[in-house]
């Protein structure tokens, strides 16, 4: 099943955290039903191949952890209390205190989601990560040193 979402946006901050927002009027599309998200009430990272460790470092209130385990190399939070569960209009982050998988090119995000009327399903997303200032730095010097060999070049 191919699934899509509008107004879901999961980013990796520093730190090994990452930030979940779910915007007012959020849709998931499913095998080319389009359906309001009514709350997300699960996020994990997993990886498709190889080890993961992770340790639970913070999250919002109410929601439960479990690590990697018994060949599911899956670490997340759950919260089935609805009157916990991520609501549109909301931004929640959830912060692994260690992450590190022994194939850190196949991570992924993954959420569980309750559409309007309680069907609820698991669906992986892609996040965003947010570039460390060591790389920004090593990036920055670089288009700086192209620019300057190019006015060279001209004079």
């Amino acid at each position: 099943h191919v699934v899509s979402f509008t107004g879901l946006t999961v980013t990796e901050l520093a730190g090994n955290r990452f930030q979940v927002t779910l915007a007012p009027g959020a849709t998931v599309t499913q095998s080319g039903v389009t359906s309001p998200i009514r709350d997300i009430f699960g996020f994990y990272v997993g990886t498709t191949t190889g080890t993961l460790a992770a340790t639970n470092q913070a999250a919002p209130s109410g929601w439960s952890y479990a690590g990697p385990g018994n060949n599911k190399p899956l670490a997340g939070w759950e919260n089935n209390n609805k009157r916990q569960a991520l609501l549109p209009g909301n931004t929640y982050v959830f912060d692994y205190g260690t992450l590190t998988a022994s194939s850190p090119q196949n991570l992924f995000t993954g959420i569980h989601v309750r559409k309007v009327g309680d069907d609820t399903f698991y669906a992986r997303t892609n996040f965003a990560p947010v570039p460390e200032p060591a790389s920004m730095a090593v990036l920055g010097l670089g288009l700086a040193g192209i620019a300057r060999r190019r006015r060279a070049k001209k004079a």
